[in-house]
């Protein structure tokens, strides 16, 4: 038997067919202990209660739930029949008693049909379900306990009635059969006559207990106590009673009957009389109410009163007093009178108690033997609230949220004239730091409330033990219970004086029937979810975000006893670091700090903890933060998903809506945490090729249900939207501020609900995922593909980068993968694609034999990436690799379908490396071959649009712009393609090309304007192909001498381009080329001539010294360099200069510094730059060589140092200022300085000239400022 862990105790009055109640309030426990512990089938009292103990018809209950195992579903059956045999009319004698043959007959009828193994009452092994009935011998009414367990216990005097004796109950009766104990303990005398049983070798008469323990609750602890121990701890004793008669008004009566057990008088059997034998000895003893069940309970009542949840007693209070024991027609009358009374508040809130308590085997701290005797144990006198947590004080560390505060302070405001009760909902996701808002509102405002009342309204238990606090505070004593009637009346009528009633945790219970009635007061509710009960309108909720960075911060600072001065520069960032891995969520930031103050580590130290143990530091409760009743992070979360799963298991639309938002929680939180589509889900659920075998079953919480389909096979969202509202709801999920069908979740929720799955769950639900994300795509993308594209990549990284890889079929994961570079190229990420694009040609080439049409088709790709790369030898040799395929290729159809465009592609390779005869042979063979088809062939279009591009290069351009025109035409007639298609855009971009050739500089930038527009729309800001269209944009303002403009358009080109493309590649060495061209023209001559150096070496390394290109900047670069060589002649671009007169003296004077003058002054050369160039270089060097989070700082600050040098007049003073910059940038940039660096040695060496000239650049760009004239600046 087990020794440690709370008895939970059962006792269940006699009462005749009133027994019924009994059952009636029993089962109503039952089916709520099934739904908290979401049982599937019901469960059985015998599983839950350690001890049963019955008498007279409580005996019958006890036998058939505890020794037959009965649900209290089978039991009611059971009663309802057995009240219909044994009470009828028919069934009953002359003198008023009924035919115990009946009653006989009945209990071995239901004992048959259980079909037990054995068919005694001894049933031992067990630990729980241990039973007695109550009888009395008929000789002396001596208590009599038949129990399914070895018993060795005697009823001490204050059990047995005789204070200071003993009476044995010693149980021998192992040969008894159930139903002779059944018969025994329902011997009523003025119902049946006494039954005669042969225990072990002696024959005596039993009647039923009622007598002496017709509520044998006493009873049933002095056997608790001798069965488990008087060590062991008592869970609670519940008392059920079979109603109250009308003259119970609490009076205890005192029963004595031992003088009757001590002079029995010999009587007649069989006698014939009128009344039955033990008739006149029970109404000598009737007025002292001997078989009446509440004195009892008013005594244990009182033994209990210092001890809450020890004892509880549920008794129907009217509709049974004028109920006869026998009269079972009514019993329909006293079921619907005891499911009224459940209904009751007071005792609906004492059976959640009693169910909370069986389910989470919780109990008091009272020992057996106090329970017993009513010894005064300290322990057993502490008030039970294990999840209570009635909070004094807001937490030390609280910090900021002002702004929720102070809209709190307004909607509670002090009131000038009556005015209706104000409610106020505050609601977000677990850990926000929602009761700490309530408790330092509280503080801050408390003093406006006569009284504040604090619920803590997370289970039926915490709410219950609140009740009962309040219970104590408004009308004194110490209440083993709540009067929650009272209470609720005292707060409707409490209209004088202001009060303010938080429930707190507001997430599960429906806290409707805890509502005071009226109009008074105010009430405040913290909840996760703004779709609970009340409802309540918009102005009434508050939801409540993360923190703001600086607060987040500084709750750090504070949970970890730190001081900020005492940070360095490492701590600053680390902690930043910190509370964005944690999303800036409160109660993980508190944590933290907790967690680096108790292990005494740094903030660095933490953050590689939490990178490597996520799971185990946010999931343990012991890294709690200042309060020890704070749960863990994942721990507040979890409440959520229990709540969820709870509601799921109901048969309604709640239900199912919890269940979809399960499935999508465990789909979404493999993707990114941030600005999930809804279209991840559509698109895959239209998609007819989408792999469903991958996304389980509809019944369980795979995705499968989220993906039905209409009959016209249009996608049926809602599952879908019923599950993401509540997820939104509950705050475990919030829409975007970006995209109104997005939605985010917080970066700890993400990983949360990813951790919290089993090993089998998650790799299936990480490959469903992955399934799904790559479904709700297609191979060949269309124009409206490709703004979805943008949004989905992130999503797909997300998914790749929690692995999985290998739980796939390779055949489906090459398909993915191929999928996935394709996507890559379609962003414009090149890259990456290329290199993903080599790991599958490689993989493929592994598994696959070299006739297999994957092989050729991966090539292409490959080529086709390689030339949008830049990498023309290498795309010119693979396709051509390619093609060879396709005539041995094991897919015939496939490699028909793909050899023209094929043919496109390498003629394609071929313009870029200006073979144009090659290009324009193969372009027009193509070109004749779909010419049939006209601009409904894709190829035709591309040939067209391709050997546009051939005839411009050969400077054909009237030719060029008339196959442009046609193939533009062809776009915008085909409804596939359209405006905004990449066709069409490049089509207009040409045509302004060549019209700007023509001198048509106007109309050409108005065509580049409109693409660049439609790309930055469609494709986003940093997509390659917007970049393009950017330039082109720049290339206009350059033609209409717009040079400012343009020269931000191409600065802004080449950044991004930086980060999205790469530096060497083709398109960024044409826009340095361009920038090198503008800054030439405006004076900028170094930084002109360092990106022209740099676009010529990287044109020699990829296109060679022969390529027109690769000449053409060579020959531009000589110009750029000739007014050095030459100082006296004209500069080339004098033209362009005289639209900027006020920098070009000085700027002119500056670029040639350095040269000798013959005036005998040391030529001492030094490679200072000027402020604006320098400044400027400054600036990129801190974008490319320093981390962001420093770049910004170290960029500020070196616009306010420039600023601030602007009026300086000491040229010594100046010359050290620019020197010690440009020292900086030297060292920024290291060994990629371009250009002479300044030796520092040499500063106090410098010619006056030098200084001079120096000087006066200075003067020049003062005067400028002062003459209204803004300086440019990046």
């Amino acid at each position: 038997m087990a020794e440690d862990g709370p008895v939970h105790l059962l006792s269940l009055d006699g009462g005749g067919i009133r027994g019924i109640s009994e059952l009636v309030i029993l089962h109503e426990i039952m089916k709520r202990l099934k739904e908290a512990a979401g049982l599937k089938e019901d469960p059985k009292p015998r599983d839950y209660f350690h001890l049963i103990g019955g008498t007279s018809t409580g005996g019958l209950i006890a036998i058939m739930l505890g020794r037959m195992g009965m649900t209290t579903t089978e039991a009611i059956d059971c009663y309802e029949k057995f009240a219909k045999k044994v009470f009828r009319r028919k069934n009953r004698r002359f003198d008023r008693t009924f035919r115990e043959e009946t009653l006989v007959k009945v209990i071995r009828d239901i004992v048959a049909q259980k079909k037990l193994g054995k068919t005694v009452m001894l049933d031992t092994g067990r630990d729980k379900g241990l039973t007695f009935v109550c009888s009395a011998t008929y000789k002396d009414y001596t208590p009599y306990l038949f129990r399914t367990y070895r018993g060795n216990s005697s009823l001490s005097g204050s059990v047995a009635g005789s204070p200071g004796t003993k009476t044995s109950t010693h149980n021998h009766a192992h040969n008894v059969e159930i139903w002779e104990a059944a018969r025994a303990t329902t011997a009523a005398p003025t119902f049946f006559h006494p039954i005669s049983i042969k225990v072990e070798a002696e024959m005596d008469e039993y009647v039923d207990g009622a007598l002496r323990f017709n509520n044998p609750a006493r009873l049933v602890l002095s056997e608790a106590e001798s069965q488990f121990g008087s060590g062991r701890k008592l869970g609670f004793l519940l008392s059920l009673g079979t109603g109250l008669k009308n003259e119970d008004k609490g009076v205890n009566f005192v029963s004595n009957v031992e003088e009757v057990a001590r002079s029995p008088k010999p009587e007649r059997k069989n006698s014939g009389a009128l009344l039955s034998r033990g008739t006149f000895k029970l109404l000598k003893h009737t007025k002292q109410s001997l078989t009446d069940p509440e004195p009892e309970h008013h005594a244990l009542e009182e033994r209990f009163r210092g001890t809450p949840y020890a004892y509880f007693r549920l008794n129907l209070d009217r509709g049974a007093a004028d109920i006869r024991l026998h009269e079972y027609k009514k019993m329909k009358v006293l079921r619907a009178a005891t499911e009224e009374y459940l209904r009751n508040i007071q005792v609906s809130a004492d059976i959640d108690k009693v169910v909370s308590m069986l389910h989470k085997n919780e109990g008091v701290n009272m020992p057996l033997d106090a329970a017993c005797r009513a010894v005064s144990d300290e322990a057993s006198k502490q008030a039970i609230a294990q999840e209570v947590q009635v909070k004094s004080i807001a937490s030390p560390q609280f910090t900021g949220r002002t702004d929720i505060l102070d809209k709190m302070d307004r909607h509670f405001c002090q009131r000038t004239q009556p005015s209706p009760r104000r409610y106020l909902r505050i609601w977000g996701m677990g850990g926000v730091g929602k009761t700490q808002i309530a408790l330092r509102f509280r503080d801050l405002h408390g003093s406006r409330f006569a009284r504040v009342f604090w619920i803590n309204a997370a289970t039926e238990d915490s709410i219950y033990e609140c009740l009962r606090v309040m219970t104590a505070e408004l009308f004194g004593g110490e209440p083993t219970k709540p009067d929650i009637g009272r209470v609720l009346q005292w707060l409707e009528r409490n209209t004088k004086e202001e009060w303010l009633l938080v429930f707190d945790n507001n997430d599960s219970v429906d806290i409707s029937k805890y509502l005071p009635p009226g109009n008074a007061g105010n009430i405040l509710f913290t909840s996760r979810s703004n779709d609970v009960s009340p409802s309540l309108d918009g102005n009434q909720t508050l939801a409540i975000e993360t923190m703001k960075e600086d607060d987040a911060l500084a709750l750090l600072y504070r949970a970890s006893k730190r001081q900020k001065q005492a940070f360095d520069a490492s701590d600053e960032k680390h902690g930043k670091d910190i509370v964005r891995e944690l999303g800036y969520l409160p109660l993980a930031v508190d944590q933290a700090g907790s967690y680096v103050h108790n292990q005494g580590c740094s903030f660095g130290t933490y953050l590689l903890d939490f990178q490597a143990r996520r799971n185990d530091i946010l999931g343990d409760p012991l890294h709690r933060g200042v309060f020890e009743t704070n749960p863990a992070v994942y721990g507040t979360f979890e409440l959520s998903y229990k709540a969820l799963e709870k509601r799921s298991k109901e048969r309604t639309s709640r239900g199912r809506a919890a269940t979809n938002a399960l499935r999508i929680l465990n789909v979404f939180c493999f993707y990114n945490n941030e600005n999930i589509p809804s279209e991840i889900i559509s698109r895959a659920a239209t998609n007819r090729k989408t792999d469903r075998e991958a996304l389980g079953d509809a019944e369980s919480l795979a995705p499968l249900a989220l993906f039905d389909l209409r009959e016209d096979r249009s996608w049926d969202d809602r599952n879908y939207s019923g599950g993401i509202s509540l997820l939104r709801s509950y705050s475990l999920i919030k829409k975007s501020v970006a995209h109104d069908d997005c939605h985010s979740m917080h970066v700890l929720v993400h990983s949360w609900a990813r951790d919290r799955m089993h090993a089998d769950m998650l790799r299936f639900q990480r490959q469903a995922s992955r399934s799904i994300v790559f479904d709700c795509f297609h191979q060949n993308f269309k124009f409206e593909d490709e703004r979805f594209l943008v949004q989905l990549l992130p999503h797909i990284k997300a998914c790749l980068d929690h692995g999985g890889r290998e739980d796939v079929d390779w055949c489906k994961r090459t398909r993915q993968e191929s999928k996935y570079a394709r996507l890559l190229n379609a962003v414009g990420m090149w890259r990456e694609a290329l290199w993903a694009l080599e790991d599958i040609v490689e993989e493929r080439r592994q598994n696959l034999t070299p006739d297999n049409w994957l092989i050729a088709a991966a090539l292409w790709d490959l080529g086709k990436m390689h030339k949008s790369c830049g990498n023309l030898g290498l795309a010119e040799e693979t396709l051509m690799e390619s093609t060879n395929l396709l005539e041995n290729c094991n897919e015939k159809g496939w490699a028909s379908r793909v050899v023209l465009d094929m043919g496109i592609d390498l003629a394609e390779v071929y313009i870029q490396k200006a073979e144009l005869g090659k290009a324009e042979k193969m372009l027009t063979w193509i070109a004749e071959c779909e010419e049939e088809k006209g601009g409904k062939s894709p190829q035709l279009r591309r040939a067209v649009a391709a050997l546009a591009t051939t005839m411009q290069l050969a400077g054909h351009i009237d030719k060029a712009e008339s196959l442009e025109a046609t193939s533009l035409a062809w776009c915008r007639e085909n409804p596939n393609i359209g405006e905004g298609h990449r066709a069409t855009m490049r089509a207009i971009s040409n045509i302004a090309t060549l019209r700007s050739a023509k001198g048509q500089h106007e109309s050409a930038d108005e065509m580049w304007r409109h693409v660049l527009d439609v790309d930055e729309r469609f494709r986003g800001k940093e997509h390659p192909i917007t970049l393009h269209s950017k330039r082109n944009v720049a290339i206009g303002c350059v033609k209409l001498g717009n040079l400012e403009e343009a020269e931000r358009l191409l600065r802004e080109v080449l950044d991004v381009g930086e980060r999205v493309l790469w530096r060497e590649h083709p398109d960024m060495l044409v826009t340095m080329e361009h920038l090198a061209g503008v800054l030439y023209m405006t004076g900028e001559v170094h930084e002109a001539l360092e990106l022209q150096e740099e676009c010529l070496a990287g044109r020699v390394h990829g296109l060679g010294d022969g390529h027109p290109l690769t000449v053409k900047t060579s020959e531009g670069l000589e110009k750029m360099r000739k007014p050095f060589r030459e100082p006296s002649s004209s500069p080339p671009y004098i033209d362009f200069q005289r639209s900027l007169p006020m920098r070009s003296s000085s700027v002119m004077r500056m670029a040639s510094a350095s040269v000798p003058k013959g005036n005998g002054l040391r030529p001492a050369p030094m490679a200072l730059l000027p402020p604006i160039p320098l400044y400027r270089r400054l600036l990129r060097a801190h974008r490319k060589y320093l981390p962001s989070e420093m770049r910004v700082l170290g960029d500020e600050y070196i616009k306010a140092e420039f600023r601030a040098h602007r009026n300086v007049d000491n040229p010594a003073h100046l010359i050290g200022f620019l020197t010690e910059w440009q020292l900086y940038a030297q060292k920024v940039e290291g060994d990629q300085w371009r250009g002479e660096k300044i030796d520092p040695g040499k500063v106090a060496k410098m010619s006056d000239e030098q200084i001079g000239q120096l000087y006066e650049l200075m003067k020049a760009i003062r005067e400028r400022r002062e003459r209204g004239e803004q300086e440019e600046e990046s």
